[in-house]
């Protein structure tokens, strides 16, 4: 069959994507994305309305760090990525169909193999959250996203720490949209380090630990950096290193991502 340019004739039974042209692939790609980061924010904002807040950021939580180790492997596989440090990692994430580049309009940019600077020109997630005006970005950037971009990572056994360089709320904003960008991170790989606490042994309060200890890491690193490299106290070290043991506590695999090449 001849690559379709588009499928305004008549039914095909058997169509497969490859029977249609690489336009209409991406154009249903960005789609697939645009899906996915609305389905995320209906069944958030059903469970807050239904069960309240708290109840709905640890649901959040949950399912996104689920969704990194269910995504992430999977697309490396299919792509055929050997991911071994923050550099090769960022391949992966150029193609995750929840986080697709035109929809987001993100830059990459890769300092070394073990450090990168990401930004986020367009959120369309922090764009909703803003004009719905319940605050909810906060818990969104400030927590499910460093929590869940320390898995993204963690999926392939690389361990980072995400700066926030610039995090919501924003400002800049005009009659045309915001002059501002959504967010800027640094990604820094960094050593393994056992955490000597005690870590809960339920999911539910392991995830509720997780929240109130990643607000505080948010504080503190903003407060402490200000966009300057220097070292963290040891209050703010023992804590990002108590998240890093949550997170690998929190670790849920797919049985697709553990099959045999």
């Amino acid at each position: 069959m001849k690559e379709l340019k588009d499928y305004s004739g008549e039914f095909i039974p058997n169509l497969r994507y490859e029977d249609l042209s690489k336009d209409i692939i991406i154009k249903l790609l960005v789609e697939a994305g645009r899906t996915l980061t609305a389905i995320g924010g209906f069944w958030y904002t059903n469970i807050c309305e239904k069960f309240g807040s708290d109840e709905g950021n640890r649901h959040h939580l949950d399912v996104w760090i689920k969704e990194a180790d269910f995504c992430m492997p999977n697309i490396a596989k299919a792509a055929g990525i050997q991911v071994t440090d923050v550099a090769s990692c960022m391949k992966a994430f150029q193609l995750d169909p929840a986080f697709n580049r035109d929809l987001f309009r993100v830059t990459i940019d890769i300092k070394a193999r073990d450090r990168c600077l990401f930004t986020i020109h367009n959120c369309p997630s922090l764009a909703y959250q803003e004009r719905e005006g319940k605050g909810r970005e906060k818990f969104t950037c400030q927590v499910l996203e460093p929590a869940t971009m320390i898995r993204y990572f963690g999926a392939f056994g690389i361990n980072v720490e995400p700066l926030p360089l610039k995090v919501p709320p924003r400002i800049g904003w005009q009659k045309k949209g915001w002059v501002d960008i959504a967010c800027q991170w640094e990604f820094q790989q960094v050593p393994r380090k056992a955490y000597r606490g005690k870590i809960a042994d339920s999911r539910e309060e392991q995830l509720d630990r997780l929240i109130e200890i990643s607000w505080q890491i948010h504080e503190l690193a903003m407060s402490t950096s200000k966009g300057s490299r220097a070292e963290p106290g040891a209050g703010l070290d023992r804590m990002r290193t108590e998240r890093r043991a949550l997170l690998e506590r929190l670790k849920w695999r797919s049985s697709r991502a553990q099959l045999p090449e």
